[in-house]
């Protein structure tokens, strides 16, 4: 129930974001620019890259990995201050105690990076993050981290920024948000519209869609490349709303950190309070409808209607199924019960006549 208190599509403030450009390349794009082959080719990634940090956005963000690169093709993108790189690895969970989860000491996560642009990490000169997501107990993608620990070969863990904070403008807390899948959607441009697939650089050609893109690139602007083609591998996660791309889930992640007022996960101890008082509160119902002999029917179906409605308005949707699911449950042990004592009384009196 706790998890559902913060709605998941809550509108981002329009006058906190700076313009946030997606460059996907789909399905579409993986065919006719790629061959549907992967690793994705190095040289066609470079020249978009190049091309891109070209037009000075504030910053670009490559959701792609670069993980045997050489350094022929390393040397096209060397030199690029304004392009953060994604950096895959190996994530160890250790789960915390019980009271580390009511404290919030949960940092279990531990985070081994491979290669970024065919180099071990750390590397100076490269500007890398990771995009981490753990998902919630329900399997979805509710929360963006904005530090996580990461572990070089055999030295301590240290805190490091995902990649959604290394683009985010914002000033960064380490702690988590729910990521708000609410309006503005980020703007989405196909590869294919903007780039020949040949040399990977920008089409010269006059499109609308290229000049819509272009009209859109200033000194605050963050671009966001990466894939979302269905061989990708991330091509879909699950969130509140729906399955939707990893590039996507990161672009949303990166428009919460800008918004004005992102909300913070509440604090587990309030979590376990919440929830054992509502269990109170529905076995303190139960005790005294059968105290005082309540008629199941006349309470349950209304009381269930009105907690769906209180709840839908107060916690979203997602508490609903809970709620009336407590309740019919109450609701059908009421019937049960009557029908059994009825049936216990009709009994006794054949019992006792055969006697």
């Amino acid at each position: 129930m706790s998890d559902a208190i913060w709605g998941t599509t809550t509108p981002v403030s329009g006058a906190e974001l700076s313009p946030l450009l997606i460059v996907e390349i789909n399905d579409d794009a993986f065919q006719k620019c790629f061959k549907r082959t992967q690793p994705l080719k190095p040289s066609l990634i470079g020249a978009m890259v190049k091309g891109l940090s070209g037009l000075h956005p504030r910053v670009v963000g490559i959701d792609i990995l670069s993980e045997d690169w050489t350094s022929a093709e390393r040397s096209v993108v060397q030199g690029l201050t304004n392009v953060v790189w994604m950096a895959g690895g190996e994530v160890s969970h250790h789960p915390p105690s019980f009271v580390g989860w009511l404290t919030g000491n949960e940092a279990g996560f531990v985070v081994t990076p491979g290669r970024v642009l065919g180099l071990p990490l750390p590397q100076a000169g490269i500007s890398w993050a990771m995009p981490f997501f753990p998902l919630s107990d329900d399997g979805k993608v509710r929360l963006v981290h904005q530090m996580i620990n990461v572990q070089f070969r055999q030295e301590s863990p240290e805190r490091k920024l995902t990649l959604a904070a290394a683009l985010s403008p914002k000033s960064v807390k380490d702690e988590p948000y729910y990521i708000a899948y609410g309006p503005p959607e980020p703007e989405r441009f196909a590869m294919a519209d903007l780039f020949d697939c040949r040399t990977g650089e920008l089409l010269a050609s006059y499109s609308d869609k290229r000049a819509q893109f272009l009209s859109q690139i200033g000194p605050k602007t963050i671009i966001l490349l990466g894939g979302t083609f269905r061989e990708s591998g991330d091509a879909e996660r699950e969130t509140p709303i729906g399955p939707m791309p990893g590039l996507i889930v990161n672009a949303y992640a990166v428009q919460t950190l800008m918004g004005g007022h992102p909300r913070k996960e509440e604090s587990h101890g309030l979590a376990a309070l919440i929830d054992l008082a509502a269990g109170l509160l529905f076995a303190g119902v139960y005790a005294a409808s059968r105290r005082r002999k309540w008629n199941a029917t006349k309470w349950a179906v209304p009381a269930s209607l009105l907690a769906s409605i209180a709840g839908s308005a107060s916690f979203g949707r997602e508490y609903v199924p809970g709620v009336v699911a407590i309740f019919l449950g109450i609701l059908l042990h009421h019937i049960c019960e009557g029908w059994l004592s009825e049936h216990r009384r009709h009994r006794k009196p054949r019992a006792a006549a055969g006697a």
